[in-house]
């Protein structure tokens, strides 16, 4: 009897995350497998289409409609026995506008941190609940070090990655419940499409796609993608303040 491998996906339209759903389709083809998925989202166009579209490829995909920046239960207690659940949703700051409006600052920490946290959360007891599962969180290269430039964003991120270490922490003797923090660079996907100048660091989602799918079967803790952001943050992050200063990052 064919199994069923079952992905929920919390930001069911990024395309980081349809890339990833693509590569865990391959995987379950290999392993004899069924992929349900469960798109969770707030604009329910984009999610009824991008169901339509698992659909047609192979994969047996239903749509929840949530603002993710609010919490809510109801994605846990419909019933769905979740063997991965990948938080993938987030908004890149205007760092300038967060400089000066509130309640825009408020929002965007709402959004990228404490609702990221409450979907955390609710993952791991549904995850000890059921005895087993994965969670791959989307973090960034962003929260290594406060820069200038989005340190609105930057602090989100290193936020989020100081929970997901203490999750780590938490469940470090549990071998069925793994916790991956994807730390991403500069990856093209519709959240950059206002950035113009784009070069060699610039990843396609499908690249980040492979890295994650890799690492969730090596059971890594944390990996950066493509690779040679570790090295580059690795230098960032050591930087003398009176270098650092200097920079325009």
């Amino acid at each position: 009897m064919t199994e069923n491998f079952n992905l929920l996906v919390l930001g069911g339209t990024s395309a980081i995350a349809l890339s990833i759903i693509k590569r865990r389709l391959d995987e379950c083809g290999k392993n004899d497998q069924c992929l349900s998925v469960t798109l969770v989202g707030r604009d329910k166009g984009k999610i009824d289409s991008e169901t339509q579209h698992l659909q047609s490829i192979g994969v047996m995909a239903s749509g929840i409609i949530s603002d993710l920046s609010v919490f809510s239960d109801d994605v846990f207690r419909c019933g769905n026995r979740y063997d991965e659940v990948l938080i993938a949703y987030g908004v890149l700051t205007d760092q300038a506008l967060a400089k000066k409006k509130k309640k825009y600052r408020e929002s965007q920490i709402q959004t990228n941190f404490t609702s990221t946290v409450e979907w955390m959360e609710a993952s791991v007891q549904h995850f000890t609940l059921h005895g087993k599962g994965n969670m791959v969180v989307l973090g960034s290269v962003a929260g290594d070090r406060g820069r200038m430039s989005n340190y609105i964003y930057g602090t989100c991120k290193a936020a989020v990655e100081v929970y997901t270490e203490g999750l780590q922490h938490r469940f470090g003797k549990n071998k069925d419940i793994n916790i991956l923090l994807v730390k991403p660079g500069f990856v093209d996907t519709p959240m950059t499409a206002n950035i113009t100048k784009k070069g060699f660091l610039w990843a396609k989602s499908d690249k980040i796609a492979d890295d994650v799918v890799c690492a969730i079967k090596r059971k890594k803790r944390v990996i950066y993608t493509p690779w040679f952001w570790f090295w580059i943050m690795l230098i960032i992050r050591n930087l003398p303040a009176v270098i650092f200063e200097k920079t325009r990052l």
